[in-house]
């Protein structure tokens, strides 16, 4: 009994720091929401992370994942990142062979990390709308660990050079797929940010395009014959 009570107070100490990260992080970002819309997308994380350093205090910074109020007064705005997402629904229409961005929705997303000392400590993200660009999301902890992951800038042939300017996230929230993206001379190249048995790849492998996409659309097409009715019904995906 001892000991599952020690387990059991070990895992709510690891749990609960994360617990009251996502909260802080989630309030912060019900205030961000409220930010009008700006013409370029920068000006648009410049708002966002005005809004979170008025937001944050002593009592708060921790929570947000942050270690001490400095870091937040002194955050900078890095090099935007594009964000490419795919709709569930397109995919099970790509046609093998079609270049994958013809899968990209239109409108338009940058993932912005935000540095200390030029070190990435969050991210936020922002989208175009009919209003301009405004505040999307903040505080992706994958998109943090995806910047700033060496591995994804290894492993290439010595003839591939490719840099943090170069990579885009690609997104396809249906499925629950994160990838890194690099479209090196006209060749999309991905590289998924975690083991998928679903779709036999291995985190930070590099595949071509063209090799994985249908891959994933027929995970897709499986996903969709087994699940199809509740996501029509809007209970897994949009």
């Amino acid at each position: 009994m001892k000991k599952i009570n020690i387990t059991i107070s070990v895992i709510i100490l690891i749990i609960f720091p994360l617990f009251l990260v996502c909260s802080e992080n989630e309030k912060i970002s019900n205030e961000m929401q409220e930010i009008t819309g700006k013409e370029t997308p920068r000006e648009a994380a410049n708002a966002a992370i005005e809004a979170l350093q008025k937001l944050t205090n002593e009592e708060n910074f921790q929570n947000l994942g942050f270690n001490s109020l400095k870091e937040v007064k002194e955050l900078e705005v890095g090099d935007p990142i594009p964000l490419k997402g795919i709709a569930y629904n397109k995919l099970l229409k790509f046609e093998e062979g079609s270049p994958i961005n013809t899968l990209f929705e239109k409108n338009k997303q940058f993932v912005f990390p935000l540095l200390f000392n030029g070190q990435v400590k969050t991210t936020v993200t922002v989208i175009e709308t009919d209003k301009g660009w405004v505040f999307n999301n903040f505080g992706g902890t994958i998109y943090t660990e995806i910047i700033t992951d060496k591995r994804i800038f290894s492993g290439w042939p010595d003839t591939v050079e490719v840099n943090i300017k170069d990579m885009n996230i690609i997104s396809i929230p249906g499925l629950n797929i994160e990838m890194v993206g690099f479209d090196i001379n006209n060749d999309w190249w991905l590289i998924p940010t975690f083991d998928n048995p679903k779709i036999e790849v291995k985190q930070y492998s590099k595949l071509p395009a063209k090799e994985l996409m249908p891959v994933i659309k027929s995970y897709a097409i499986e996903f969709e014959n087994q699940y199809g009715d509740q996501i029509k019904e809007k209970r897994l995906v949009k």
